[in-house]
Parts: C-alpha cells; structure tokens; sequence
C-alpha cells in the first residue's frame, strides 16, 4: 500500500466518523441527519445567512422559499443557532433543521458564496 492509498484510507475513515458523530447528534437533538453528498443545496440559500455568521456558529441555509427554510447545522447544542432560527421563525416562516457531519459543513463552505 503506497503513502496515497493510506491517506485517502484515513480520510475515508475520518469522514465515516464525522457522519457517524453527525447521526448521533441528530438522534440525541431529536433532529434529522442528513448526508449533503446526497441533497442539492440552493445556492440562492446560501446568500442568507452572512459567512462570518456561517463560519462561526456552522448553520447555513439548504433551502430557502417565500414561506419554508431548511437548515444545516453541525452541532445542535450552540445557544446562537437557536436564536438565528428562532428569527426565522419569528418572521413567519416554516423552519426544518438538520444536522450535517463537520465534513460536510466544510464542503460547502468551500461553496459559499455571499
């Protein structure tokens, strides 16, 4: 087995353990898990959210219509994304929220565009 192969091996296996850590949390914040390499994100609903705002507490928008927002988030138990989509919520529209692997969250940052 080459260096290459041990890499991607490691990372593979860092990856798998961020989704597994990623479903507990769901689990335990009575949310749902989502796997991002699967679902198409909104790019309009990136814009939602400010990045620094984004970086900072990890929860950005997946979906976003006149009346629905769907969240991303890493970690539930951070008192500001609460808030952020308690505002939301505030404003009238139906909130859904997930929670996404670090890996993930760090996928689409690389994405975001404000």
């Amino acid at each position: 087995m080459d260096d290459n192969s041990l890499s991607e091996k490691i990372r593979q296996y860092q990856r798998e353990a961020q989704e597994r850590e990623a479903k507990f949390l769901a689990e335990k914040y009575h949310l749902e898990y989502l796997d991002l390499s699967t679902y198409p994100i909104d790019p309009e609903a990136l814009k939602l959210l400010e990045k620094d705002i984004v970086e900072k507490y990890k929860i950005f928008s997946i979906y976003h219509t006149p009346r629905k927002t769907y969240f991303a988030l890493v970690d539930p138990s951070v008192e500001e994304t609460q808030k952020i989509i308690d505002d939301f919520k505030n404003k009238g529209y139906q909130i859904k929220v997930f929670v996404v692997s670090r890996w993930a969250f760090d996928d689409v940052l690389k994405r975001y565009q404000v």
